[in-house]
């Protein structure tokens, strides 16, 4: 089996008002990469209120406009030079946006990343961890914008060794900026964060069959009550009101993406009837899972 790259013809993406927007996709043995700019490839003239999940690591810059989005259950504006980290299993949904909103984004594959960096994916690019949003400094959005600009002449060019080496030094730009932004925090806030990490990563990867903060609290190697403080007082949300919005914010994607019935959905997510999924989620939303699906 040959390593080389194969750059496939560029998608064109057209909106309700006829423009066009490019991307383009390259493609390894061992996963995909793609790199694009969204130029005016989103529908501008409705608030997209569907979650979806991320399957691949997604870092994007916002080059144009502004956005209100919620990412793993937070609530996030980002504005010009906005840079935003999200890992693969991040449930993202964007709730409105300007009319000028544009970014750049970087999407890899967790084979990619392994491949470009000789084995070692860095920890904040671990499946399922929290998303980072930094806000980059004129020199640090030129920095992008060099690099990426570098990027995409090598996967046009299909040198497949310099795309592996820019792809690289994205990717370790990028680290190298989220790290240089936390170096100030305390060590005591930090084992806090990192412990709330570690708490949203358990619910991202297992919300959907557990529920009970009892399973959380024995994953973590503590106390319950002493769990739940930590995650209240770094937060300011109760640890199970995470877990129910992580698992609201699934069923939301299993009703607007699939066609898998209520009952199927249940079972899905670990539910023993129907009925007490539609109490769950009606408690939470304010409407049955019947209503939200038919909801525009």
């Amino acid at each position: 089996m040959t390593n080389k790259m194969k750059l496939y013809p560029a998608k064109t993406l057209l909106t309700k008002n006829g423009d066009e927007g490019m991307m383009d996709y390259l493609f390894t043995p061992y996963g995909l990469m793609l790199l694009r700019t969204l130029g005016q490839t989103l529908n501008r003239t409705d608030k997209i209120l569907m979650p979806v999940q991320t399957e691949a690591i997604n870092i994007s810059l916002v080059t144009a406009g502004e956005a209100n989005l919620i990412v793993n259950q937070h609530n996030l504006h980002l504005s010009r030079g906005c840079l935003l980290l999200k890992t693969i299993g991040s449930i993202i949904q964007l709730i409105d946006c300007s009319e000028d909103y544009d970014m750049q984004v970087l999407d890899v594959s967790d084979e990619f990343v392994n491949d470009v960096m000789q084995g070692h994916v860095p920890p904040m690019m671990q499946p399922h961890m929290k998303e980072w949003m930094l806000r980059l400094s004129e020199d640090e959005q030129h920095m992008w914008h060099h690099m990426t600009d570098a990027l995409r002449l090598a996967i046009q060019r299909d040198y497949n060794q310099m795309v592996k080496a820019q792809a690289a030094a994205v990717i370790q730009f990028v680290h190298d900026l989220i790290l240089n932004a936390n170096k100030d925090i305390s060590p005591g806030h930090l084992r806090n964060v990192e412990l709330f990490n570690r708490f949203l990563q358990l619910v991202n990867k297992y919300g959907t069959r557990h529920r009970r903060l009892e399973f959380y609290a024995r994953e973590l190697c503590m106390n319950k009550t002493y769990m739940s403080n930590i995650i209240s007082a770094t937060s300011n949300k109760k640890a199970s009101r995470w877990i129910e919005e992580a698992n609201v914010a699934r069923i939301k994607t299993l009703l607007r993406h699939t066609d898998l019935s209520i009952q199927q959905i249940a079972y899905e997510m670990n539910f023993p009837e129907a009925s007490h999924l539609s109490r769950y989620f009606r408690r939470v939303t304010g409407m049955t899972p019947a209503q939200y699906r038919g909801w525009k």
